[in-house]
């Protein structure tokens, strides 16, 4: 019963510590006003499994953020590949994780643990765990470099045309 009690504060530590560390709240570096309109900033916020998303102050769905990140193809082929790493990440975690609760599982059961597969998962859920935190990190760096980016009219004496601010 011992065993079976450390097993779960440490795997609700781990649940904790993986929130809080590798999930963040995305927010642009740029100029959002109070006023934005929906082609304006473009915002992530974490919730508890997954993400919202937000384009000025008004949450839109996934589907409507990638399309306004589509307007910047390079900002959204990185995001795309955050997204992949993250993915990655995640399936190689819970494997990882799986894997270490086999050899565990032997030992709450009273056999010699396995070490050697603790050590395997516990090494591949940390990995898994990197991976996602990178994939975040793509994530972010994306959306802030969409955000730092815009595209607007301008007049001249020449016409209309658009023009490109950084």
């Amino acid at each position: 019963m011992n065993k079976l009690f450390i097993l779960i504060i440490l795997l609700a530590g781990m649940a904790s510590t993986a929130q809080q560390s590798f999930n963040p709240s995305i927010t642009p570096t740029g100029n959002e006003t109070e006023s934005s309109s929906v082609s304006g900033t473009l915002t992530l916020r974490s919730r508890l499994f997954g993400m919202d998303y937000y384009i000025g102050n008004e949450e839109v769905s996934k589907r409507a953020f990638e399309d306004q990140l589509k307007l910047s193809p390079t900002a959204y082929n990185k995001y795309k590949s955050g997204m992949n790493t993250e993915y990655t990440g995640i399936v190689i975690g819970w494997v990882g994780a799986f894997i270490g609760g086999l050899g565990l599982s032997d030992w709450m059961l009273g056999a010699d643990p396995n070490w050697l597969v603790i050590g395997g998962g516990s090494t591949l859920a940390l990995v898994g765990s990197f991976m996602e935190s990178a994939g975040i990190d793509k994530r972010i760096s994306a959306v802030e470099n969409y955000n730092q980016y815009s595209l607007s009219m301008r007049f001249s004496k020449y016409g209309v045309g658009l023009a490109f601010q950084f």
